[in-house]
């Protein structure tokens, strides 16, 4: 569901409004390396007035579709300017609702700790229907 992709205390217009300033800033990079990228994240940061978690929260689920992924920055800066931007342009389009969410929740759900599924009792020694 995309609401895993909008921190607490934050709404789905902060997520989208980040995640497009994000993008937008990403885009103006010429140099892409960690040291630019964080730079122009930080400035995102300032210039949006959020927290971390408001901006990279949002971004780290656009770009791994997970919550916890390896460092950031290191992400954006694998991925590239191309790819990095395609994908929080197809995660803000799920957000706002303009795409079927189907996949972003997909996502979601194999990116929490949920435990294994297990079968309850077998009904008159026959297994569960799949």
């Amino acid at each position: 569901h995309p609401r895993i992709a909008i921190p607490k205390k934050s709404t789905g217009e902060t997520s989208l409004a980040a995640l497009g300033a994000a993008a937008n800033e990403l885009q103006k990079l010429d140099v892409f390396d960690t040291p630019s990228i964080e730079e122009c994240l930080n400035g995102v940061l300032e210039v949006g007035g959020w927290k971390k978690p408001f901006l990279f929260m949002p971004l780290r689920f656009a770009l791994t579709s997970r919550r916890d992924s390896p460092d950031l920055i290191e992400v954006i800066s694998i991925l590239g300017k191309e790819r990095s931007c395609q994908r929080i342009q197809s995660s803000m389009k799920t957000l706002s609702g303009h795409e079927p969410s189907s996949a972003l929740w997909a996502a979601s759900r194999s990116a929490r700790s949920y435990p294994p599924q297990r079968w309850g009792p077998v009904d008159a020694g026959h297994p569960p229907q799949r």
